[in-house]
């Protein structure tokens, strides 16, 4: 191992997808890097206003993605939490996209 792979914090998985995870206190070390990630995932996911016929094909796993992160931002858990301190435009992008994709969901219905 080369010198800088062994400083500064041991590198943390995060498992975004696990049950309880909005639950876990935020160390920016560890969380920031991967809450960016799936965030610009989500965010970028669908191209919104170039291709509206693209939008209709939101899938079942995606509105149910987009109803977890609503209600767990709305909900302000730990992580999120500080998360939002450190970005706070991300918390009202991350609404917006919730809210885009469970529209598109009901329209579908």
């Amino acid at each position: 191992m080369s010198q800088s792979q062994t400083e500064g914090p041991t590198r943390v998985d995060l498992n975004i997808h696990s049950e309880r995870i909005f639950e876990t206190p935020y160390i920016r070390a560890f969380h920031k890097r991967t809450i960016m990630f799936h965030l610009r995932y989500h965010v970028r996911a669908h191209v919104w206003d170039t291709n509206k016929n693209k939008s209709k094909l939101v899938r079942a796993f995606e509105r149910k993605e987009a109803a977890r992160w609503r209600e767990a931002i709305l909900a302000t858990p730990p992580l999120l939490k500080g998360f939002f301190t450190e970005e706070p435009q991300w918390r009202e992008r991350m609404l917006r996209w919730c809210e885009r994709v469970l529209a598109v969901g009901s329209e579908l219905r």
